[in-house]
């Protein structure tokens, strides 16, 4: 395990153990190299990450564990999933605290998503990108 290289973070530059999927000091994702495909991405014109959809569910919260992870007080530890059906993608909340809301209309059923749709959770504010 020594002799791996390890993954240096785009953002801060910290250099993290191979395994890691987000940086220790950061948070940020280490697996963001992928610019094409299906993504979320934040809406608020501060951040630039994208997080690719490249997993049939992929989870959204705060916990570590999650395959999209966003530091914000009023995301649950697994707030959220984007579920890939075929071309299709829909969101569906996981029994968050504060809910999910999808083009402002807080969902209560998982809601097909098309290029551009916004999703809400807690103060953070994505857009879903088909490319």
């Amino acid at each position: 395990m020594e002799n791996e290289p390890k993954k240096t973070c785009q953002a801060c530059q910290y250099e993290n153990r191979p395994e890691n999927n987000f940086c220790t000091r950061c948070g940020i994702s280490l697996n963001a190299k992928d610019d094409e495909g299906p993504c979320l991405v934040f809406a608020d014109g501060l951040h630039e990450e994208r997080f690719p959809l490249s997993r049939h569910e992929n989870k959204i919260g705060r916990d570590l564990s999650n395959e999209i992870v966003i530091h914000d007080a009023q995301i649950s530890k697994q707030h959220a999933v984007v579920i890939r059906e075929g071309e299709r993608f829909l969101v569906d909340d996981y029994g968050s605290k504060n809910g999910v809301f999808v083009d402002g209309e807080k969902i209560q059923k998982p809601v097909i998503i098309e290029d551009g749709s916004l999703i809400k959770l807690g103060s953070t504010l994505l857009r879903f990108q088909r490319e």
